[in-house]
Parts: C-alpha cells; sequence; structure tokens
C-alpha cells in the first residue's frame, strides 16, 4: 500500500508501552510513555493529554488527564511518562488473546487536535533457564515460519489474504509464526493480537556477511529501531528477532545493545547466536 499520513502540528509522537504482572498475576500495571510535539513555531498555549483505557467487554477501567494546561514551546518536545494499573488484570496469550483498548486525546484550549486508539495486550515474557515464560507461566511455541506470498500476488499480499493464512496456522494446531525475514505487512500483527499467535518479529537482515564492517552499523540500527517503534506495542510480538543466518558481528551487537535499551520487555535472538536471551542455532551450517 502506499498512503499518505497528515498529523497536526501539535500531535502525539509516539507511544510506547511494555506490561509487567504483579508475583501474584492477578494485578497488572502497563507503563511507558507518550511523546507530544509541536512542531510549529506557535506554542502551544494549554495542551491536555488525556487517556481512557477500556477492558476486552468494553467497559472504561481508567479515565484521566496526564497533562494539563501545558505550555509548549515552538518546536518543543514533551515525553511524559505513564503507568495504569489494572486490578484483575486478563492477560493476552494464544489460548485467550484478551484486548483492552487504550484511546489518547490530545486537546489544546478545550478543543481536540488529535486522537488516538490503540488496542493493548497485556503479555510479559521472560526467560528463565531454559523456559519462556508468557505472564509467568512456561509456554512452549509451536511455531513456523512465514512468508508474505501468494501464488498470484507475489509479496504484494492483502490482510484478506493474511488473514486467511493466520487461521490456516491456528487451524493447524500452531500457536505462533516467525516473520521471516523481514517486517510484515502491519495488518498481520493486529491479526495476530486478535487470534492469538505469538510472532516473533524479525528485522530485515538476511545473509549479511559484513556486520562488521561499522560503516553498516547506523542502517543496521536505523532499520531495526523502525520495526521496534512500529510493532512495540503489539502484545504478539513476544521478542525480537535481530536478524536471519548472518555473522553476528559488530554491527549486530550495536543493534542488540540499541533495542536492549530501547525496549527491555521482550528477549532477544537471532538465527546463527547462541548469546543472546534465546538460542536459535537451529542450521547445521552455522553449529
Amino acid at each position: 500500500k502506499v498512503w499518505l499520513l497528515n498529523v497536526p502540528a501539535a500531535h502525539i509522537g509516539s507511544l510506547e508501552l511494555q506490561t509487567t504482572f504483579a508475583p501474584s498475576l492477578k494485578n497488572a500495571t502497563i507503563a511507558g510513555r507518550v511523546t507530544v510535539l509541536n512542531q510549529s513555531d506557535r506554542p502551544l498555549a494549554a495542551g491536555t493529554l488525556k487517556l481512557m483505557l477500556t477492558d476486552p467487554f468494553g467497559k472504561v477501567l481508567k479515565s484521566a488527564a496526564y497533562m494539563a494546561g501545558v505550555k509548549m514551546a515552538p518546536w518543543e518536545r514533551v515525553d511524559m511518562p505513564l503507568s495504569i494499573h489494572i486490578d484483575d488484570a486478563r492477560g493476552w496469550n494464544a489460548e485467550r488473546p484478551n484486548l483492552y483498548t487504550l484511546a489518547v486525546e490530545l486537546s489544546d484550549g478545550g478543543t481536540v487536535i488529535q486522537a488516538l486508539a490503540q488496542k493493548v495486550g497485556l503479555r510479559q515474557t521472560t526467560v528463565q533457564g531454559p523456559a519462556l515464560l508468557i505472564n509467568g507461566r512456561p509456554v512452549k511455541i509451536r511455531g513456523t515460519c512465514h512468508h508474505d506470498s501468494d501464488p498470484l500476488l507475489g509479496r504484494a499480499v492483502t490482510p484478506e489474504r493474511t488473514r486467511r493464512d493466520l487461521t490456516l496456522i491456528k487451524q493447524a494446531n500452531l500457536n505462533s509464526l516467525r516473520t521471516s525475514h523481514y517486517p510484515p505487512i502491519p495488518e498481520l500483527l493486529d491479526i495476530a493480537d486478535e487470534l492469538g499467535i505469538y510472532v516473533e518479529d524479525e528485522a530485515s537482515f538476511c545473509w549479511v556477511g559484513v556486520s562488521d564492517d561499522l560503516r553498516n552499523g547506523p542502517r543496521i540500527i536505523q532499520l531495526t529501531a523502525e520495526l521496534v517503534a512500529r510493532d512495540r506495542n503489539h502484545p504478539s510480538a513476544f521478542m525480537w528477532s535481530l536478524c536471519n543466518e548472518s555473522q553476528f558481528g559488530r554491527g549486530f551487537e550495536l543493534s542488540r545493545d540499541w533495542v536492549r535499551a530501547a525496549d527491555p520487555s521482550r528477549p532477544l535472538g537471532a538465527a546463527t547466536s547462541e548469546w543472546l536471551d534465546i538460542a536459535t542455532m537451529h542450521n547445521p551450517i552455522s553449529i
């Protein structure tokens, strides 16, 4: 698809969310930040940022103004930390893909400038020894690699074709897929959130043999950062894969460090590394 996005001069630049469950697994906290940008030569006189969280059944749980009456200078950026506590939390997993809705509204002087809504799943991924835990419980991944591919459409797949793919994956008693070896169409993550499929989200690097060349470092980090920025709020994306079957040199080490700092909530893997959170030395050639 080719599309054009227009935003107001003062707008929400990013929304970054992650979930942490209490040890009892009954309560959870959505934490993160909202970035507000004023990309104009005029000040924002009285900015207000309002958040509203709705549970999977449509009941409003939280509604609050996180930024009220704030004045922003021209070309200023404001990062607002957020933390929402949820009692009796309904976690997201492949068997019960519960989805909350987080609505974000930016106003100036009582006039709504921008309104966004984001589906949110309460999913926490941790690794303990050989066990992968989703929301504190061990999970066994039964998955497959997936390509944006169709016998008639080639790579230009549609959301409808992707939904059919993922429905067949669920019907085959699989609970996971790997986006080999590039970011999929955006709708795949939406559909995986809805159906309940764990997604190993992979950066677009395959058979890279020059990752020790530091001239490639900025490009590797940029493409990986774009993947993280796009998909980080999807509960189905339970881990990041930094590359496929490549030489894990200094460029990917820089990418690893950046992703761990930007999103510490997910484990990392790469198809030629046993030195990350999840070892995936899966190919005999790479052992």
